[in-house]
């Protein structure tokens, strides 16, 4: 019996070695950012909340001519930070929209939001989203029409 314990413990350790070893070579950084903002609509004032989880992806990739080294090089990769922007009206009971955008990370350092009147705009390196949440919908004005990379959740109004 205590063979048997052994060698199920040994093929389970092998087992989780291996599927560990097996993991995509990939830095990954979150963060969350939850502001709060209103908007006029008539005579009323109407709270809405934004909150943008923030996920910076950096694939790992090293030198082909450090393959069988011991210490290899890293080669620069294109980091992408992606951001899913959930906004969330506060007289209505479900989230308004999700929607995510992705983008180089080297504009991430310029990233900006703020409020507007409809809703609030996105800048980043002179790109711009604007967001109203009146009409729950979006326009992006930008220059390059491959800066943002842009998916609408499904669940969206």
């Amino acid at each position: 019996m205590k063979i048997l314990n052994k060698i199920s413990f040994a093929a389970l350790l092998f087992t989780f070695a291996i599927t560990t070893a097996q993991e995509h070579n990939m830095e990954i950084t979150k963060e969350t950012t939850v502001k709060t903002y209103e908007i006029e609509q008539g005579n009323k004032t109407i709270p809405y909340e934004v909150t943008i989880w923030n996920k910076e992806l950096d694939p790992i990739k090293l030198e082909k001519e450090d393959r069988y080294k011991l210490n290899q090089d890293r080669v620069d990769a294109q980091e992408r930070i992606t951001k899913v922007i959930t906004i969330d009206d506060q007289y209505d009971n479900s989230f308004d929209n999700t929607i995510q955008i992705s983008y180089l990370k080297e504009a991430d350092k310029d990233f900006k939001m703020m409020p507007t009147e409809e809703g609030f705009v996105i800048m980043v390196k002179g790109e711009e989203f604007r967001y109203s949440v009146k009409n729950k919908d979006y326009k992006v004005k930008t220059m390059n029409e491959n800066f943002f990379i842009i998916e609408k959740s499904s669940d969206s109004k």
